[in-house]
């Protein structure tokens, strides 16, 4: 991967990408979305990065299709130090993303609290609306 194209997939990004923390089952994980309702983007992305798209039915006649790239942990982890200094809008949620990666890998059940803050804090991030 050259450096232009981790510049691009930074702008992807900020644009049409979300940074999450969740929980299910009892089990705590990260991901990096990118969405766009062209399918030759999402090429790009597995070709350049990896990962898996999926796609998504619309929600109504009036939407197109839905594609969703994900890359995996490991591709992510590759990434996120990349991606960082390019990143304008979500450089904030990125560097969470990397601290929870890091405490993630010291292994499961260790750092829960700050874990626990890390999800809280990219929650607050991405909520919907201004800021205040």
């Amino acid at each position: 991967m050259i450096e232009v194209e981790v510049a691009y997939l930074a702008g992807l990004v900020d644009g049409e990408g979300c940074f999450s923390i969740w929980r299910r089952n009892g089990t705590t994980g990260i991901e990096l979305r990118v969405s766009s309702s062209d399918p030759r983007v999402m090429e790009w992305l597995r070709a350049r990065f990896g990962g898996a798209a999926d796609r998504h039915t619309p929600q109504s006649s009036k939407h197109k299709w839905m594609w969703v790239w994900r890359p995996r942990v490991k591709e992510l982890d590759a990434l996120l130090p990349r991606l960082i200094p390019y990143l304008i809008i979500k450089r904030d949620q990125a560097e969470i993303a990397l601290s929870f990666r890091r405490l993630m890998s010291a292994g499961r059940g260790q750092n829960v609290a700050e874990r626990e803050r890390l999800k809280e804090q990219m929650h607050v991030l991405n909520r919907r609306g201004r800021l205040e």
